[in-house]
């Protein structure tokens, strides 16, 4: 006949046993990778290297302390372990929790670090824009220094100008009053001078050749005649006329040659105003362009002060988001020890036994 074959009923025992084996062993692997965790709350790279020293050996033995050496064995009742497995337990227990503390501390450092940082780059770049606005005044007074050397440069040209036609028309004047001064000194010196001093005289102002014979003969030593004393009296009226009109245009040109003068100077003055003040404008705009050149670096160094903060500011974001990972990895540590060090395995187990009664 045909018969259902019989199937036999699973070792549940041996089921539980060797699931409860895996979970514990899977909860004593994260206690030792939290373990492994290399932020001990502690700036100092010696107890760093000893921290690290303690937390392999930890990691070594809390195998023996559980009682997990063969991984087909469950983990050990905490309250039946011996005071010295105990006292490993609890000794691995302080250092996550201490790692857990030291990398809290750090976060927290690190937050206060980004907020410094963010504060730094406010600074930055209101500097930025402090020594931007300085170089934009910079380089406008640049252009109004330029403007303004423009400006008197044209005025010392006009003024050179000025001053070469003030000079030329005093010249003129001067040599004028030289002229008449020569005049009349030569018709003074003619008055009193020889027979040929007077005679020369007479040439020169080109006097009628009669005249001048007449003059010859009457101012010769033995001259004495009639005709002879009225020709020395025309002379005379002649050289003393000519020495009064000479004095007339030197009245004249004594007046012009004094203003001549003091346009003279006049305008002197002014073409070494205008000077001084070009040079003056000169210098402005060398120091107005050694103004722009300093706000120029100033504001690469400003910008590459910002850049650089702004870098800073990315590596401090980059080393706090570092921390979640390894607070992570903790918190599952802790939890681990604690499913350990309480009934290990138990929801495991329960787990089992409703999958095997379901069979």
């Amino acid at each position: 006949s045909l018969r259902p074959a019989t199937t036999s009923r699973p070792d549940l025992g041996g089921l539980r046993r060797a699931f409860a084996a895996m979970a514990c062993v899977a909860d004593l692997d994260l206690v030792c990778s939290a373990l492994g965790v290399g932020d001990f709350g502690t700036g100092d790279g010696a107890t760093s290297a000893s921290k690290a020293s303690e937390r392999r050996m930890l990691t070594e033995a809390l195998p023996h302390a559980f009682g997990l050496t063969d991984t087909r064995q469950s983990a050990q009742s905490f309250d039946s372990l011996h005071k010295w497995q105990r006292q490993m337990v609890d000794a691995a227990s302080a250092a996550l929790e201490e790692t857990k503390c030291g990398l809290e501390a750090a976060m927290a450092g690190a937050e206060a670090d980004i907020e410094a940082a963010k504060q730094e780059i406010a600074d930055a770049e209101a500097a930025v824009t402090e020594v931007s606005g300085a170089a934009a005044e910079a380089r406008k007074g640049v252009e109004a220094c330029a403007a303004k050397l423009e400006e008197l440069r044209v005025a010392v040209a006009q003024e050179e100008g000025r001053h070469k036609d003030t000079e030329e028309a005093t010249k003129h004047v001067l040599e004028a009053r030289a002229r008449f001064e020569a005049a009349r000194d030569a018709a003074l010196a003619a008055a009193v001078g020889t027979a040929d001093d007077i005679v020369k005289f007479l040439e020169a102002h080109k006097v009628e050749q009669p005249l001048i014979a007449a003059a010859r003969l009457a101012f010769a030593k033995d001259a004495t005649s009639a005709f002879d004393v009225l020709t020395r009296s025309e002379v005379e009226k002649f050289t003393t006329k000519a020495a009064k009109d000479a004095e007339v245009e030197l009245s004249a040109l004594q007046q012009e040659a004094a203003y001549a003068e003091a346009e003279r100077l006049g305008s002197w003055a002014i073409l070494e105003e205008v000077q001084s003040a070009r040079r003056i404008a000169e210098e402005d705009l060398a120091a107005a362009t050694a103004a722009v050149r300093e706000a120029a670096l100033a504001e690469q160094v400003a910008a590459a002060t910002v850049a650089a903060r702004q870098a800073a500011l990315a590596e401090k974001i980059a080393g706090q988001a570092s921390f979640n990972p390894r607070l992570e990895l903790v918190a599952s540590g802790q939890a681990a020890m604690k499913r350990l060090t309480t009934e290990p395995a138990a929801a495991e187990v329960k787990d089992v036994e409703m999958a095997a009664d379901a069979c």
